[in-house]
């Protein structure tokens, strides 16, 4: 078969020409990225140097110990020329400020329609890394495809394109741009979105970076915050534990999909032919340390991965797992929270709480001579409810709810 004329129609979604994966452009989509990146720092030191600069030639020292008249005159002047423009980006920076607070409706819509745009960019990106498994004489992780024929590229570009437009919103609000630049979600769109937008103009897109959208999994605690789905500080913890370990496994499966799809530079030697799923199944067998040996590393930069990766794996499987195993186990069916019902009051029972008094209490309040009683009852108690209050409970399940609190609380 002649790979540089080789078309793959027979599966995935896109037809896939190889030829032009002879000569690999990979270190371009690497290098935008690390070009913008030291574009955005040193453009901030610049302005600052030049904001510092024009206060020292503005204002020299003298003037600060000889306030005169003339000298009040021309800082008065300067300050009231220089506020114009800082009005506009003062009311800039606050109006934007508002729209993304989680304080406010608009700031919780951006920011969930934010997440699942980042889960939907990280499944067209396992879906890409799977598709390359299926095409014969498949050489490193680039696709030449125009994005005219592939319509999973069509998408990811206008996620990017709003990613964009998001990033530079959140520079402008930033409190300190010096350190955004640093920050997590910042370096995600940096080596996401450049890469993107350079695949316009060489007619080839490469997978390489697209993993790290899975990072943005981590905002997750957030989104179930603001949906009012996760509300106690146990859960918001347990959500923090899972999507760590989770964004933590996540992340090193793309990179072991990058370097084991792309090979060692610069002959490109021990090249692997993985799937994005076959790399997480890797990842999660060597942080179980269970090692099948079904898969492995082939590559240098992988196996000094892995290295790397083996040692953070036991710390976070050693501190992770047994945290969320408590927190599960503490989280027992009679804990959360009691919700009055509309129209029905509520009695609190509390104190020394027994089988038979229960049993006796409930006899008495809920009698059949009595009329419909439609009060709701709360039963509070340190303790679990044996076998014999777990019937009685269940005898009476529409009106008695049991709480297993804590000794402060009751």
């Amino acid at each position: 078969m002649n790979c540089s004329s080789y078309r793959n129609h027979s599966e995935g979604l896109r037809p896939s020409p190889l030829g032009c994966t002879e000569d690999r452009k990979w270190h371009l989509f690497i290098l935008s990225s690390i070009f913008v990146h030291i574009a955005g720092i040193s453009t901030v030191l610049l302005v600052r140097l030049i904001l510092w600069t024009y206060h020292k030639i503005q204002f020299p020292k003298y003037h600060r110990h000889r306030d005169t008249c003339r000298a009040r005159k021309t800082k008065n002047r300067s300050l009231s020329h220089r506020s114009s423009f800082g009005e506009i980006g003062t009311q800039l920076k606050e109006c934007l400020g508002d729209s993304l607070s989680g304080q406010r409706i608009s700031g919780r819509t951006i920011h969930i329609v934010i997440f699942i745009m980042n889960a939907a960019a990280f499944i067209i990106y396992s879906l890409d890394a799977n598709q390359l498994h299926y095409e014969l004489c498949r050489k490193g992780l680039e696709v030449c495809v125009p994005i005219s024929d592939d319509p999973l590229q069509k998408v990811d570009l206008v996620f990017n394109v709003i990613f964009l437009c998001y990033f530079i919103s959140r520079f402008i609000v930033s409190d300190d741009r010096l350190l955004f630049w640093f920050e997590l979600y910042s370096l995600v769109d940096i080596f996401t979105i450049p890469p993107a937008l350079l695949s316009l103009y060489l007619r080839r897109h490469w997978l390489g970076l697209r993993f790290a959208r899975c990072l943005g999994f981590l905002s997750l605690t957030d989104v179930l915050q603001y949906l009012n789905i996760i509300k106690s500080s146990t859960a918001i913890r347990l959500s923090y534990l899972v999507t760590f370990f989770a964004g933590f496994v996540i992340s090193a499966a793309g990179f072991i999909h990058l370097v084991e799809n792309s090979g060692d530079p610069p002959l490109y030697a021990n090249q692997q032919n993985f799937t994005y799923f076959e790399c997480l199944y890797l990842t999660i067998v060597t942080m179980t340390t269970v090692g099948y040996g079904d898969f492995t590393c082939q590559t240098t930069t992988g196996r000094a991965f892995m290295v790397v990766f083996i040692l953070g794996a036991l710390a976070v499987f050693a501190n992770a797992v047994p945290e969320i195993a408590d927190i599960l186990d503490s989280r027992t069916k009679y804990g959360g929270t009691y919700v009055t019902r509309l129209g029905k009051p509520h009695l609190i029972l509390c104190g020394h709480i027994t089988f038979n008094s229960v049993k006796n209490f409930l006899s008495d309040f809920l009698h059949k001579d009595r009329e419909d009683v439609v009060t709701q009852i709360v039963i509070l108690d340190q303790r679990a409810p044996n076998l014999e209050m777990e019937g009685l409970l269940k005898r009476y399940e529409n009106q008695v709810h049991y709480f297993q609190v804590s000794t402060g609380i009751i």
